[in-house]
């Protein structure tokens, strides 16, 4: 993706409280780019879920 790591992570806090439909006119980017940036940030930002474990 071409965007920086700073507006990436404000985009994906923002996503939490505004639709993805009205960020995307806000930053004249599809809804689907800011959902993308949303998972992208989540995935960077929370660690790997362990599954292991998970039924004992």
């Amino acid at each position: 993706m071409g965007f920086t790591w700073r507006l990436m992570k404000h985009i994906s806090r923002s996503f939490h409280f505004i639709p993805a439909r009205y960020l995307a006119v806000q930053y004249g980017i599809s809804a689907s780019t800011i959902r993308r940036i949303d998972q992208e940030v989540l995935s960077r930002s929370l660690p790997p879920v362990n599954w292991d474990h998970l039924r004992e």
